[in-house]
């Protein structure tokens, strides 16, 4: 079980998350949803400190707690070999090969070998069906193909938890098939996930629970069938027939 309670985060006088707290069970697939400027993307960044929380702590099955008020320098490397993190624009290095990026912290941080390295690279890249692209550059990859190199990136450090944000948002709709048919692999093989999406049939069809987050909070959460068959609050009801209509 991770366990996140009250996280806090304001820039300047706006305050974008209130205080969100969540437990998340090992294997357990979560998508949060709901409308834009509501707090889910800073909500992942605090998860990963990719943005420095205001307060709030994160505790993991290992034992370990991070609290986000008084967390130290040295803290921020371990509290992030926890989890890894999926973006919308993939954030690959341009000048390393698909094998590379997905390499680089197996060599760097973990100190692996170059045999284990390349097993698990070549894993990796059957994992997401890209074994013939592992010499290519971002550059020459299309936009579906970098995020699935980037999801391999991800899961090259073995997280316990890994972060999605909105990956197929940057995407034509013919490649959004594909890097959703990897994510749905992960939940298949009980991969704890946390996903911000807004496309609501996958979030339906892959999670285990729903959160529905607007004005910095949670408002509801509950199975994909609770929160999209009967939600309790008209507010998601008025949300997701938007939705349909668009």
């Amino acid at each position: 079980m991770i366990e996140i309670r009250g996280i806090e985060k304001s820039f300047g006088p706006l305050q974008v998350l209130k205080g969100v707290d969540l437990d998340v069970r090992s294997g357990e697939v979560i998508s949060i949803i709901g409308p834009s400027g509501t707090g889910k993307s800073t909500f992942l960044r605090c998860v990963n400190y990719l943005e420095t929380p205001d307060r709030g702590t994160i505790s993991f099955d290992d034992g370990q707690t991070f609290d986000f008020s008084r967390l130290e320098k040295g803290a921020v490397r371990e509290l992030r070999s926890h989890s890894s993190m999926v973006f919308q624009n993939f954030s690959l290095f341009a000048n390393l090969t698909a094998w590379e990026n997905i390499a680089l912290h197996l060599q760097k941080v973990k100190r692996w070998k170059a045999r284990e390295v390349n097993a698990r690279v070549g894993e990796l890249l059957r994992v997401v069906g890209l074994e013939d692209k592992k010499d290519s550059y971002p550059r020459q990859l299309s936009g579906g193909q970098q995020q699935r190199i980037a999801i391999a990136r991800a899961m090259a450090i073995e997280p316990e938890l890994m972060l999605f944000d909105e990956p197929t948002s940057s995407l034509d709709p013919e490649l959004v098939k594909y890097v959703l048919g990897v994510i749905r692999g992960l939940a298949e093989s009980r991969q704890t996930m946390l996903i911000v999406t807004h496309e609501m049939n996958f979030a339906r069809d892959v999670s285990d629970r729903v959160v529905f987050m607007e004005g910095g909070g949670i408002l509801e959460e509950g199975t994909p069938e609770e929160i999209f068959e009967r939600p309790k609050h008209e507010r998601i009801r008025e949300f997701l027939d938007l939705v349909k209509e668009n």
